[in-house]
């Protein structure tokens, strides 16, 4: 697994992009980080500039720390059910 960047790392990655002259590809390369995940990361980043109300840099990703052992389950069937600030549900079956 590759390393972990927290949210200011990923913006300030994304802004020096913007601002110099070096193409996606080039500077993933220089900076270690894989085109696909630069290209989630943009993705992103763009997409919470471009709502109409601003949304802070720092919500664009969230970290999530899974528990360091698992919970006690009687059921067979797990579900998570993550809800974002602005309403969107996500729901996924362990």
């Amino acid at each position: 697994m590759g390393r972990r960047y927290s949210n200011e790392e990923k913006s300030s990655l994304i802004e020096n992009w913007q601002q110099g002259s070096l193409s996606k590809n080039k500077f993933c390369k220089k900076h270690g980080v894989t085109p696909t995940t630069f290209y989630k990361w943009t993705k992103a980043y763009s997409s919470s500039e471009s709502k109409n109300h601003k949304v802070p840099k720092e919500i664009s990703f969230v970290e999530f720390q899974p528990p360091k052992e698992p919970p006690r389950i009687y059921s067979s069937q797990v579900k998570l059910t993550i809800t974002t600030s602005n309403g969107t549900k996500m729901e996924f079956e362990l």
